[in-house]
């Protein structure tokens, strides 16, 4: 088994607590941290839901997309605190 659902799981762990501590402390962001819950617990439930030779390769490239996703994003909220929107 590789690393990488290991560490998965533990993030999805850290940021479903993160989530409740939230949730705990402003009550007005109790709906998003359910939200964010159930998105998290649904990734995870992925990640071990196919244990076929293929599932690797598949995996590699949903990593990529999502990688590559997460940097796009981190661009565009750049730019956009840059040019002041937000």
């Amino acid at each position: 088994m590789s690393l990488i659902p290991a560490g998965c799981i533990a993030g999805v762990s850290v940021y479903v607590t993160l989530a409740l501590i939230e949730a705990t402390d402003h009550m007005a962001v109790l709906p998003e941290s359910i939200g964010i819950i159930i998105l998290l617990l649904g990734l995870g439930f992925l990640i071990y839901r196919d244990t076929t030779p293929e599932r690797d390769h598949v995996a590699h490239r949903g990593e990529m997309i999502l990688l590559i996703g997460c940097i796009t994003l981190f661009f565009v909220y750049a730019g956009l605190r840059a040019g002041g929107f937000l």
